[in-house]
């Protein structure tokens, strides 16, 4: 019988799994697995099961996973013996049927061939050791709560394993083969600083200097601000050297090296012993060791310039990179999406460390617009991810600016290699993200804030604000397709013929007529129309007259009023949204429909939303061919449920409310939905009370209280509605 805890917890004989069923039968044969052959108190696995909360019957309940686990053992030949032993149990199991120890032998063998001067034997066994890994230790179980303090030391100790192949590989002579996955680990951990010496070393030897420096500057950037210290010596000595180009940086020279003859890794400030010398510890008792190996007998020679190799050049140029970030369980459902939006918008899809992936845009050169290519693919992926994979949590960032590029010289289509402190760079702004936002750094990693494509881009005039969610992200879209289809053809009509058109959206207050708009704006900018230009303005009461309206539109363009937009339309494809027109004058409207009633050809759009009692004068002055309006109705309790399941607190939503599946529904949840009653707005305004409610239990009396207070017509109108506010769980 063989025991896996270097993954998630796995049992099996001759290769054949073992199902183990049960939590708790699990959980305690896997703690029991990390102290083989100890006596576990029974009160300390007590408190390893429920912490300082366990149950009355939690004695009885960790008995029975005992007696289970007997049970499975007693089957099978061979197999441990799970003993009762005062003051707890033992559970005796020959260390080698558990795949720690297996890994702890072969990384413990490659050290050894390190110290002794065989690299090559030394990649070998750590490569073996590595292989056994099959994610974060005890996966499974962490997913369920179950993160103990044993497991730190199995990633510290795969970690090290990890820092000793480079090495190893370093030694060997072998930088340009590991330069990429150094780039990828200093990204995944970024404190550590024998790894981030390891990558500075090896971008120096890949001519790449720049990078080596910027690896450096981007780790002592972190330690200042995260902690309040300095790199250690050996990374400041390294720093200096890489500086003053120390020939003892120069890759290995000693014949054979790459093919396993040894060949020593030079870094200064190496003791002459071989032994690896304690570093600094950083990110939680994370270690890093002494780099290097001993110094050779005579120097090396110095290190080569940037030379292109197998058809790949560096060269410093501007891009754009996209990461999309998101939890390991709904990778495989985000990443179809994720890859296909990038390609859409002109960039390259790749993964990235961990469960996220970069979209690289301008790496060929020949993208003079790769940062608003990137915007647009970044604000697309953000606003769909939210309503399409709920409940993941897909979080974007855009990283701007210049950048050391590796790419093949004729292979525009290959992925770009990158320098690593812009991954790390995008690493950490992706896991500030608020999901539905995009987080951007308008700056060099080591430039001023403030600079690049990004930070002169001003905000579109006369969008209205969004409303705050409870995640902090723009209001879901949600139960309009059909209706975002008709504007999106409709547009796509007027940009292709020339033809303009007037479209009125009339709806009861709240019913979500603005969101619609602001959702058909943002496909535009995203989609193959993103060149139309954009103007959207509301209707003040007693301010509805065509003069005051249409300058607020055109603003400082020469003409004013009616031909200064037929002038704009003309040089530029063209929306105009004007909200709130039922507080228009009869000059305004007649403005409108005269801009859509003319035989020139004009690629403007006029969207106009109002209220239901304006249908009258709709049709006093739009018809024609090219005039459409329509009401929109009522959310179903359908799409009702989806906005409220990501806009609600998770943990009180199941605590009041139940499960969202309609078969599930409980008697709260039907008097919820019928007091919404298909308003979007009204759905918020519960929302933001119950999230914001400082006693769990009466969040959903807060909430429903609120709808007596409702006033959808203020809410409309501009007066703030109570932020949707997020709390912990």
């Amino acid at each position: 019988m063989e025991f896996g805890i270097l993954g998630p917890l796995s049992v099996s004989r001759g290769g054949a799994p073992l199902p183990v069923s049960g939590v708790h039968q699990r959980a305690v044969l896997a703690y029991l697995l990390l102290h083989g052959n100890e006596v576990i108190p029974t009160s300390r696995l007590l408190r390893t099961m429920w912490g300082d909360n366990a149950p009355r019957t939690a004695r009885k309940m960790l008995q029975n996973a005992v007696s289970g686990l007997r049970g499975l053992l007693a089957a099978e030949e061979d197999a441990p013996i799970l003993l009762t032993h005062a003051p707890g149990y033992l559970l005796q199991v020959d260390p080698v049927r558990v795949d720690r120890h297996a890994f702890t032998d072969l990384a413990e063998r490659g050290r050894a061939a390190l110290r002794a001067g065989d690299p090559a034997g030394a990649a070998e066994s750590l490569r073996l050791a590595l292989g056994l890994w099959r994610g974060d230790p005890l996966a499974d179980l962490v997913e369920l709560g179950f993160d103990w303090p044993e497991l730190n030391v199995l990633r510290e100790a795969r970690a090290s394993a990890v820092e000793d192949r480079f090495e190893a590989e370093l030694a060997r002579g072998r930088h340009q083969d590991v330069v990429g996955e150094l780039e990828l680990a200093v990204t995944a951990d970024p404190l550590r600083e024998r790894l981030c010496g390891l990558l500075m070393l090896a971008a120096y030897r890949c001519g790449r200097q720049h990078e080596a420096l910027a690896a450096y500057r981007s780790l002592r950037t972190r330690l200042v601000a995260e902690l309040g210290v300095e790199p250690g010596e050996t990374l400041r000595t390294l720093e200096r050297d890489i500086l003053n180009q120390r020939p003892e940086l120069a890759a290995p020279t000693t014949p054979g090296a790459a093919a396993g003859v040894p060949g020593p890794t030079v870094v200064p400030g190496a003791a002459p012993s071989p032994a690896l010398a304690p570093a600094p510890r950083h990110n939680g008792g994370a270690s890093a060791t002494r780099l290097g190996a001993p110094a050779p007998p005579e120097p090396a020679r110095p290190a080569p310039g940037p030379i292109p190799e197998n058809g790949a050049v560096a060269e410093q140029r501007a891009l754009t990179v996209v990461m999309v970030m998101t939890t390991a369980e709904h990778a495989a459902t985000v990443e179809g999406f994720v890859c296909q939006q990038i390609r859409h918008h002109g960039g390259q899809p790749a993964p990235g460390p961990g469960s996220s992936w970069c979209g690289y845009f301008g790496a060929s050169g020949r993208q003079p617009d790769h940062a608003d290519r990137a915007l647009a693919a970044a604000g697309a992926i953000a606003r769909r991810s939210v309503v399409d994979f709920h409940p993941a949590e897909v979080r974007v960032a855009v990283h701007s600016g210049e950048a050391v590029v590796t790419r093949l010289v004729d292979g525009d289509t290959a992925v770009p290699k990158v320098a690593a402190v812009v991954l790390d760079s995008c690493r950490r702004l992706a896991a500030a993200a608020t999901p539905g936002r995009v987080v951007l750094n308008t700056a060099p990693p080591e430039g001023p804030v403030g600079h690049g494509p990004f930070a002169a881009r001003p905000r579109p005039t006369g969008a209205p604000a969004e409303l705050p969610s409870s995640w902090h992200g723009p209001t879901p879209f949600v139960g309009r397709s059909f209706e975002l289809d008709l504007l999106q053809r409709t547009a796509a009509r007027t940009h292709a013929t020339g033809r303009p058109a007037m479209v009125t959206l009339l709806g009861a207050p709240g019913v979500g007529k603005t969101r619609l708009v602001s959702e058909l704006v943002d496909q535009l900018r995203d989609g193959t129309l993103n060149t139309t230009r954009v103007l959207r303005t509301r209707v003040r009461p007693g301010h509805g007259d065509a003069g005051t309206v249409l300058s607020e539109l055109v603003r400082d363009q020469p003409g004013g009023g009616v031909e200064a937009l037929r002038g704009l339309a003309s040089r530029q494809p063209a929306l105009v949204v004007v909200d709130d027109a039922h507080h228009a004058d009869d000059d305004l409207l007649a403005a409108l429909a005269a801009l859509v009633d003319t035989p020139d050809p004009l690629p403007l759009m006029i969207v106009t939303t109002a209220r239901d009692a304006f249908s009258r004068r709709v049709s006093e002055n739009a018809t024609g061919p090219n005039s459409l309006s329509f009401v929109l109705d009522r959310l179903t309790d359908n799409a009702v449920t989806r906005l409220l399941d990501v806009v609600l607190n998770p943990r009180r939503r199941q605590s009041h409310l139940g499960p969202s599946q309609p078969s599930a529904a409980t008697g709260e949840w039907r008097e919820l939905l019928g007091e919404i009653r298909g308003c979007p707005l009204r759905a918020l305004e519960y929302a933001a009370r119950f999230n914001a409610a400082g006693d769990d239990q009466a969040a959903h009396r807060e909430g429903m209280a609120g709808f007596a207070r409702f006033n959808p017509r203020g809410a409309e109108a501009g007066v703030p509605v109570p932020a949707v506010a997020a709390i912990p769980g």
